[in-house]
Parts: structure tokens; C-alpha cells; sequence
């Protein structure tokens, strides 16, 4: 007894879409990039770096101005990711560049290192607290509310 069996029929799988080619929140195609510096209103020498990587956690993030904490992942999107900073002992006025590196990628942001208004701009600092002005440091406006926890309290 012989059996013939018929060819399965074949399925293809269609590759899901790489976080790379998902727009950004704002719909704009995604750019691999330090997004900018957010300076901390309660200690202007700390900031957060924002980093956007697709290929995944950005290395080598290095600044001579700041002492840079390893990035940790965003829980809301994957390609982005936050290194904590703060600035160095002794740095002097002026602009600096944090750098980092994604995938086969050397991603660069400038910023400015700025006198504190409270110590007539001698004490250097990332940012000024309160509202944005000419020289904050922040390259962008954060967006929703700080993520503290879950609230309990101690």
C-alpha cells in the first residue's frame, strides 16, 4: 500500500517591524539620538541624559564636564534611555559635548555649562531652576508627570 500525501500549504511569515522604523511619539520617523540634557530643578550641577538607541543600550556614554551614571532602559519605550549626571569638580564655563555610542553609531550633544544666577554666575551649573530661560540646559520639554514609585510612604 502506498500513500501519497499532498503538499502542505506553506505560510509566510511576515517580519514584525523593527523599533527603528516606528515613528517617535510625535510620529516622525526615528532618529537614533541624545535627546538632550534635563537639568534638576532641586540641584542644577545633576541632569538626566536622554538617550535615543534602537539598536539597543548605548555605551560609552562620556563627557569632560560629567561624571555619568549607566543608562537604564525606559519602561514606556525601549529605545530610549536615561543616564544620570553630574558635573565635575572645578569645570569652567563654556560648552561641552556628552557623547555616546548605538549600534556602529557615535550619537554627540552640545551643551552649555552656565554660571548659577544665586552666586552671581560664578558657581557653574547644567541649568536654572524654575522656568526656562535664554540658557536653560534642557533641549526639550519634558512631557506627563515625574514617575516616583508606588507611593507608599516610609
Amino acid at each position: 500500500m502506498t500513500s501519497t500525501t499532498s503538499p502542505r500549504p506553506t505560510t509566510s511569515i511576515r517580519p514584525t517591524t523593527s523599533t527603528s522604523e516606528q515613528p517617535d511619539p510625535g510620529g516622525k520617523p526615528w532618529q537614533d539620538q541624545i535627546f538632550g540634557l534635563a537639568s534638576n530643578p532641586n540641584d542644577p550641577t545633576q541632569a538626566a541624559i536622554i538617550i535615543g538607541c534602537a539598536a539597543g543600550k548605548p555605551t560609552d556614554i562620556s563627557s569632560v564636564a560629567l561624571t555619568i551614571d549607566e543608562a537604564i532602559q525606559s519602561e514606556v519605550d525601549p529605545r530610549v534611555y536615561v543616564a544620570l549626571a553630574r558635573l565635575k569638580d572645578g569645570v569652567e564655563l563654556g560648552e561641552y559635548q556628552v557623547t555616546a555610542k548605538c549600534g556602529g553609531k557615535t550619537l554627540s550633544f552640545t551643551f552649555r555649562v552656565i554660571g548659577d544666577e544665586q552666586s552671581g554666575g560664578k558657581t557653574p551649573v547644567l541649568g536654572k531652576p524654575g522656568k526656562g530661560k535664554k540658557n536653560s540646559q534642557i533641549g526639550f520639554t519634558p512631557r506627563g508627570g515625574v514617575e516616583t514609585g508606588v507611593g507608599g510612604t516610609a
